[in-house]
C-alpha cells in the first residue's frame, strides 16, 4: 500500500508539516488526526508543506479543511504550502485562501 509520511518541527510556536507520498481515501483519516494534533500543540500556527505531495484526493482536502475549522477555533493561523498537483487541487477546490504566498515554477 502507498501512503504519505510527515515530519513535524516546531520554531518559535508554529508548526510546519512537511507531507510527503500519496493520500486518499485510505490513508486521509490518519493524515487528518496528524494535522489535527500539530493544531492543537501550536500556539501561533501551523504551515502544512505539501510540495513533496504526489497525489491528493477529496478525502485529503477534506482533512485540510477540518484542520483549518479546528485552527480557526483555537485562533491559530493555517496556512498550506503546496505546488504541482496539490496546488491545482487546491485551487480547483476552490481553496486559494489556504495557500501561503509561494511563487509558481517557471513554465
Amino acid at each position: 500500500m502507498i501512503g504519505w509520511s510527515g515530519m513535524l518541527q516546531r520554531v518559535d510556536g508554529v508548526f510546519t508539516v512537511r507531507v510527503w507520498g500519496e493520500i486518499d481515501l485510505a490513508s486521509a483519516h490518519r493524515f487528518r488526526e496528524y494535522l489535527l494534533g500539530a493544531v492543537s500543540m501550536a500556539h501561533d500556527g501551523v504551515v502544512v508543506d505539501l510540495c513533496g505531495v504526489r497525489h491528493l484526493d477529496s478525502s485529503a482536502v477534506h482533512a485540510l479543511v477540518a484542520a483549518r475549522a479546528a485552527a480557526d477555533l483555537r485562533e491559530v493561523r493555517f496556512e498550506v504550502a503546496a505546488d504541482g498537483l496539490a496546488r491545482k487541487v487546491i485551487d480547483l477546490v476552490g481553496l486559494t485562501s489556504l495557500l501561503r504566498d509561494i511563487p509558481e515554477p517557471a513554465a
